[in-house]
C-alpha cells in the first residue's frame, strides 16, 4: 500500500472463488500433504487464540498470529490495517517482517482511503487483490508501481477484513527479496487469517458497545459510577507499596504505605438546587444544563484528571498528585469557580451554583468505594452549611452528618412543627428610626430545646419537602400575632414580609395555601403582605413562576427581590416582572462608609429603583456609619443588627408600644 493519493484500478484481481482476472501469473495450487497438515494445525490454532482474545491482548494475539502465518506461507511482510475512527483514514496497526525486512508501520499511519480506493471497490464484492511482480505493472499503473517499489514490495497479496457486513480494513503478504507467486494455500490462510481476524474485531467491538453502554453516562459522555469506581480503584491499589493494618485479626487488611509523591483526591460536585430548576423549566432544560456543566468540569480538568457523573446532578472527579490539603481545596475552588459564570440554558441565564466534598488517599482507604464515601460525607456537608462551597473530609463530618440525619427525622415527626417558632426583625426609615414592617423569620428549636441555625434546618426542610407546612404555619402565627398583639398599636399599614422559594411557587398546594392566607389576611386589618424571593431564583424560573407571582400581586400582595446586585439580574427582564421593591444584599452593605466602589454601586441601585418605582430597602445594616452612609446615598428603608436584631412576638410588641408611645 502506498500513500499517494490515488491508485489506479487494479488489472490483476481474483475473487475469493475460481475465477482469475490476472492473465499473467496464476495462484499456483498445492497438494503437499506435509503443507496441509501444517496448514491445518496453522488455523486451528489460530481460530483458537482468536476465540480465547479479550480487548488487552488482542494486539499481541494479532501480531503472533501474523509471525506465525507469515512464516508458514514464507513471506517478507504480513501485517494488517484498520479504518480509523474518522472512517476516511486508515493506518497500519500490526505487522510481521521477517529476518532482514524493514518495518513500515511507523509510515502507513493516517492514510487517506482514497489511496485504497480501487481495493476497497474490490473488497466490496469480497474479492482479494493479488500482484504478482510490481515491475511488470503496465505503464497506466506507473503512480502505484512507484508507491509499492518505495516499501520494496516486488510481489502482494492483501484480502478484506470484512465481517457482518462491517469493513474494518485489510490484511496483506508483501514478498521483498523476490517476486513469487502465491500458492493457494497462501491465498486460503490468507482468507481464513481474514475472517478470524474481522470477526474477532466485530466481537470485540460489540464487547466495547455493552461495556460503553454500563460504565458511560449516555447523556455527557463521561464515565458514570461504576466505571469511576474502577478508575478510583486503580487509583488506591496500583503503584504503591502496601503494609500491614494491625487490626488484631487474624485476617488482616492491607494499608498501603505512605506515598513518595502526590496523592488520588476524590471530589464529589453536587449542584444546589437542581431539582427547582428540573422541575420548573422541564426536563430537557434539566438535562441541557448538566451537558453544559459537564462541559465547565471537563474544561477545568487537566487531561490526565478524571471527571464522571455519577447521579442525576452529581458529578465527581478524580486527580492525581494533589500533595497535601491545601492542594485538595485548590483544586477543588477551581472547579466550583469553573461553574460561577452564568449558564445560558433554554433561553434563559441561570446563575448555577454548587456544593462539594472531597477526600483525599493519605493511605488509610483500602476500598475505592471507602474513598468516594468519604468525599460523598464531606459533600453532604457542604450542602448542610448551606451550598455554593467545597468541605473536606474530616474525622468530625461523619458525626455531624448522623446528626443532620437525626435532626431531619425529628423534624418530620409528628412532634416536629413544635420545635417551630417565630421571630421578627424590624425594618425602619433610615431617617426617623421608625418602624414601618416587619421580616418574619422561621427558627427551630430541636428535641432537646437547643436551637437549630437556619443555615442547618432549612436545607433539611427543602430536602425533606416540609418548606410548604412551615411557610404556612409561620404565616399562620404571624397573621395571628398580628390581629391579636400588633395592628392595635401601628397607625396605617404594617408591611409584613415573608421569604418564599420560587421552586415552592410552581406547587399547586402551596399555591392555593399562600393564596388562603393572603385572604386572611386582606380581611384582618392594616396589614400588607409581601415575599421576598432571591434573585437568582426569580431570574431562573420559567413561565408558570412568573404567572403565580403575577396573580399574587394580582391579589394585593406585593413581590420583593432579595439579595440584589448577586444574582445576574436582567434588567429588560426585571422591567416586565410585577415587582414592587428591592432589597440591597448585605456584601454592599458591610463597610460601605469605607467602600467608594459599593457605595457607587448603591447609588446605582438607588437610581434603579426610582426609576422603575420600587421600593429599596438595605439589609445586614451593623451600625451607624453604615446606616448614615446609605441615607446619604439616598437608601430610605433598612433593616439589619445594628437597628434591631430579630425578636420573639413579646419583645416586638414592646418595641411598637415603645414606639407610639414616644410618637
Amino acid at each position: 500500500m502506498g500513500t499517494s493519493e490515488s491508485i489506479p484500478r487494479l488489472s490483476s484481481v481474483t475473487q475469493r472463488g475460481e475465477r482469475r482476472v490476472d492473465d499473467r501469473r496464476s495462484v499456483a495450487p498445492t497438494d503437499d500433504p506435509v503443507r496441509l497438515v501444517g496448514l491445518h494445525r496453522l488455523v486451528r490454532g489460530t481460530m483458537r487464540s482468536f476465540a480465547e482474545t479479550v480487548a488487552e491482548s488482542v494486539d499481541e494475539v494479532f501480531t503472533v498470529a501474523l509471525g506465525a502465518v507469515g512464516s508458514f506461507c514464507d513471506v517478507d511482510r504480513a501485517y494488517i490495517f484498520q479504518l480509523d475512527p474518522d472512517g476516511d483514514h486508515l493506518s497500519n496497526t500490526h505487522e510481521w517482517c521477517g529476518t532482514g525486512i524493514n518495518p513500515e508501520i511507523d509510515n502507513l499511519q493516517h492514510v487517506p482511503i482514497e489511496v485504497a480506493g480501487p481495493w476497497f471497490e474490490a473488497f466490496e464484492r469480497d474479492e482479494h487483490v493479488y500482484i504478482a511482480d510490481v515491475d511488470e505493472l503496465p505503464d497506466d499503473q506507473a503512480e502505484l508501481r512507484g508507491i509499492l517499489a518505495e516499501q520494496g514490495i516486488r510481489s502482494l497479496l492483501v484480502a478484506p477484513l470484512r465481517s457482518g457486513g462491517t469493513m474494518h480494513g485489510f490484511i496483506g503478504f508483501d514478498y521483498v527479496r523476490h517476486t513469487s507467486a502465491f500458492s493457494r494455500a497462501d491465498l486460503d490462510v490468507l482468507r481464513i487469517l481474514a475472517d478470524s481476524i474481522a470477526a474477532t474485531m466485530s466481537r470485540l467491538a460489540a464487547e466495547e458497545r455493552i461495556r460503553h453502554v454500563a460504565l458511560v453516562d449516555p447523556l455527557t459522555d463521561l464515565p458514570n459510577r461504576a466505571m469511576f469506581t474502577e478508575l478510583v480503584e486503580q487509583g488506591v491499589t496500583l503503584g504503591t507499596p502496601r503494609s500491614r493494618v494491625d487490626d488484631g485479626s487474624d485476617h488482616q487488611p492491607e494499608r498501603r504505605s505512605d506515598r513518595a509523591a502526590g496523592r488520588a483526591v476524590v471530589g464529589l460536585i453536587d449542584l444546589d438546587q437542581f431539582a427547582q430548576i428540573n422541575e420548573a423549566m422541564g426536563f430537557e432544560a434539566g438535562d441541557e444544563l448538566l451537558v453544559a456543566v459537564a462541559d465547565r468540569l471537563q474544561q477545568s480538568l487537566r487531561p490526565e484528571d478524571h471527571l464522571a457523573r455519577i447521579g442525576g446532578d452529581e458529578f465527581a472527579v478524580l486527580i492525581d498528585g494533589a500533595v497535601d490539603e491545601s492542594s485538595a481545596e485548590a483544586v477543588s475552588a477551581r472547579l466550583v469557580a469553573a461553574l460561577s459564570e452564568p449558564v445560558p440554558v433554554a433561553g434563559h441565564v441561570l446563575a448555577v451554583t454548587a456544593s462539594m466534598g472531597f477526600s483525599i488517599d493519605d493511605g488509610t482507604f483500602i476500598h475505592a468505594s471507602d474513598l468516594i464515601s468519604a468525599a460523598e460525607t464531606a459533600m453532604r456537608e457542604a450542602k448542610s452549611l448551606g451550598g455554593a462551597r467545597a468541605v473536606a473530609f474530616d474525622k468530625d463530618s461523619g458525626q455531624r452528618l448522623a446528626q443532620r440525619v437525626n435532626l431531619a427525622l425529628f423534624m418530620r415527626s409528628a412532634e416536629g412543627l413544635s420545635g417551630l417558632h417565630v421571630a421578627y426583625q424590624p425594618a425602619v426609615d433610615l431617617a426617623t428610626g421608625q418602624i414601618l414592617g416587619v421580616e418574619v423569620l422561621a427558627r427551630w428549636e430541636d428535641a432537646d430545646g437547643s436551637p437549630v441555625p437556619p443555615d442547618i434546618f432549612i436545607p433539611i426542610a427543602e430536602e425533606s419537602g416540609l418548606i410548604p407546612n412551615i411557610t404556612r404555619r409561620v404565616v399562620e402565627t404571624t397573621l395571628c400575632d398580628v390581629d391579636e398583639r400588633f395592628a392595635p398599636l401601628v397607625d396605617g399599614v404594617l408591611a409584613v414580609s415573608v421569604n418564599v422559594s420560587a421552586f415552592h411557587l410552581t406547587q399547586t398546594r402551596f399555591m392555593d395555601d399562600l393564596r388562603g392566607l393572603i385572604d386572611h389576611a386582606s380581611e384582618s386589618g392594616p396589614i400588607r403582605i409581601w415575599v421576598e424571593l432571591t434573585e437568582s431564583g426569580v431570574m431562573a424560573e420559567s413561565g408558570v413562576v412568573v404567572e403565580h407571582l403575577q396573580m399574587l400581586a394580582d391579589s394585593g400582595v406585593r413581590i420583593a427581590i432579595d439579595d440584589f446586585g448577586t444574582g445576574y439580574s436582567s434588567f429588560a427582564r426585571l422591567r416586565h416582572l410585577p415587582i414592587a421593591g428591592l432589597k440591597v444584599d448585605r456584601s454592599f452593605v458591610t463597610g460601605i462608609q469605607d467602600d467608594p466602589i459599593n457605595q457607587t454601586l448603591v447609588r446605582a441601585q438607588v437610581d434603579i429603583a426610582a426609576e422603575l418605582g420600587l421600593l429599596l430597602l438595605a439589609e445586614g445594616i451593623e451600625d451607624e456609619a453604615e446606616r448614615a452612609t446609605l441615607a446619604s446615598l439616598g437608601v430610605r428603608f433598612g433593616q439589619g443588627f445594628g437597628l434591631h436584631r430579630p425578636m420573639g412576638a413579646d419583645d416586638f410588641e414592646a418595641l411598637l408600644r415603645t414606639q407610639r408611645a414616644g410618637d
